[in-house]
């Protein structure tokens, strides 16, 4: 049938059955046949000179590894739970008449990730002594299948700085300071673009996260050549981190408790591929 039709949307994914409240997943694998029946289905599309695209239908990550590095899949589509108007969205975007214009708001990791840490391990930072590469975007010291905030678009987009952060902030002492990003549609049809703005820590910060998340903008949607800016206010409280390890509560709690205090140095503000140093003063 594949290798007659025009091209091919295959369904795979999870339910409720796999993933729900008081039920947790021990794989992070397609389950059942579906992986062998992905390579099939694949194979068989290409063999035919047909696309085949995946649409994978899921509350929570599942290993996309061999779909993602395959010439035979197409394209890759995640579309949740799509409630009562999902499958008029799913057609708009398969057909071109919708461009996509989200963001994955979680980590995609790999089958082994399952192995790699226990279940029963709440914290979020790499632990050497038992092998936790540790959890979540900001902690997570291998490479994802898919990275937190990873998204595509039909059109292309272009960033500048439209207020660049500051060279130096002096956090006791000088107010908030505004960050600008101007985004300019730059071709491909009418689509909206998410921007995520990040702070990375200064670097060789014991115990420190990658980076943290400290605003998101939705722009659009944005017509060929139109443009729309992107603003965000960044005071002392965004240099700020929990304390690691602050008492027993903060260690069973993946060192995640107790209160946050400002970390001076070097920190940077990145938005997509725009980085910027800003050197944070007490």
């Amino acid at each position: 049938a594949a290798a007659a039709a025009d091209a091919t949307l295959l369904f795979l994914g999870l339910n409720q059955t796999r993933e729900r409240e008081t039920h947790d997943r021990v794989s992070l694998a397609l389950p059942g046949s579906q992986p062998a029946l992905l390579r099939r289905v694949a194979a068989a599309a290409a063999a035919a000179g047909r696309p085949c695209i995946l649409v994978v239908l899921s509350g929570g990550p599942v290993d996309l590894s061999f779909a993602k590095a395959s010439e035979q899949v197409r394209a890759i589509l995640w579309a949740g739970y799509g409630g009562e108007f999902g499958g008029e969205a799913l057609a708009e975007v398969l057909h071109g008449q919708a461009s996509p214009s989200g963001v994955l708001t979680q980590t995609w990791y790999a089958q082994h990730y399952a192995q790699q840490i226990r279940m029963s391990d709440m914290s979020f930072r790499p632990n050497a002594s038992t092998g936790s590469p540790g959890r979540g975007h900001r902690y997570y010291t291998g490479t994802p299948v898919y990275a937190f905030g990873h998204g595509l678009s039909y059109a292309s987009f272009r960033h500048a700085w439209a207020r660049p952060p500051p060279r130096r902030f002096a956090a006791a002492a000088a107010p908030p300071f505004e960050v600008a990003v101007s985004v300019r549609h730059a071709s491909g049809p009418s689509s909206a673009e998410a921007l995520l703005l990040f702070l990375e820590p200064p670097p060789h910060l014991p115990g420190a996260p990658i980076h943290v998340l400290r605003g998101f903008e939705k722009l659009g949607p944005l017509r060929p050549g139109g443009s729309a800016t992107a603003r965000w206010e960044l005071g002392a409280a965004a240099f700020a981190l929990p304390r690691e390890g602050s008492g027993e509560a903060g260690q069973e709690a993946g060192q995640e408790a107790g209160e946050a205090e400002l970390v001076p140095g070097e920190w940077t503000v990145v938005v997509g591929a725009l980085r910027h140093t800003v050197k944070v003063e007490p």
